[in-house]
């Protein structure tokens, strides 16, 4: 896998892609508001389409974002169970200590709910992070197939990334977060310019998430061909 390769090869299907073509861009960023247009785009960059397709069948490509975004509601959903089970809990038992009345209890509970957040915090954030490494694996598997089934073949999931090579994957995926590091630290510094600040980043956030998907979908086919 070569990274500075798949960097630049992006890069290149996003300018090809966009540039040039206003209204395409124009469209896509009306489709980052009505946001199931935006992920119906990105599915479709998925499916290994090159060039990056044009803007046809609407329905169709709302319903492929639907399909996306349920996807990534249902990938969480261990999240937000972790979640409530720590902040929840120690929101229960600090309320009804504090309606008790006992401030020694309280104080104690208190100190209690702040280590449990603590560690809920830590345990959300490492399963965001695994949760991340095998849903981007599971969205492009969803596209190529059309069969949300397969986004939950755990075993086919691992042998895609055993043959791109686990190493190579948590660096490209680290590059990718890095790569969203600039982008926001530059739509910050271009948000603070008045009236059309926010205009310039809406209209930059396409282009972003289009390399974004081309970027992923490189890194899932350097794995080859799978049998599916």
């Amino acid at each position: 896998m070569d990274i500075a390769a798949m960097l630049g090869s992006a890069y290149g299907y996003t300018k090809d892609g966009l540039f040039g073509k206003w209204g395409k861009w124009i469209l896509l960023a009306i489709g980052t508001i009505i946001f199931p247009f935006i992920l119906g785009y990105m599915f479709r960059i998925f499916r290994g389409v090159k060039p990056a397709p044009e803007l046809t069948d609407w329905v169709g490509l709302f319903i492929d974002g639907l399909k996306l975004f349920v996807l990534g509601i249902i990938y969480f959903i261990p999240v937000w169970i972790v979640m409530a089970l720590f902040f929840g809990g120690a929101y229960a038992t600090v309320a009804d200590l504090f309606r008790a009345g006992d401030p020694i209890a309280l104080a104690n509970a208190i100190l209690s709910a702040l280590a449990g957040l603590a560690i809920g915090i830590i345990l959300v954030m490492i399963l965001q992070i695994v949760i991340y490494i095998v849903l981007i694996v599971a969205a492009v598997r969803y596209a190529r197939t059309n069969n949300i089934a397969e986004a939950f073949n755990f075993t086919a999931i691992f042998e895609q990334i055993n043959r791109i090579g686990w190493g190579q994957y948590i660096l490209a995926l680290i590059v990718l977060w890095l790569v969203g590091v600039v982008y926001s630290v530059i739509v910050g510094i271009i948000g603070v310019i008045p009236i059309i600040g926010w205009l310039i980043a809406l209209f930059l956030y396409p282009a972003y998430l289009v390399f974004i998907a081309r970027y992923v979908t490189l890194i899932y086919d350097s794995g080859g061909a799978e049998l599916i």
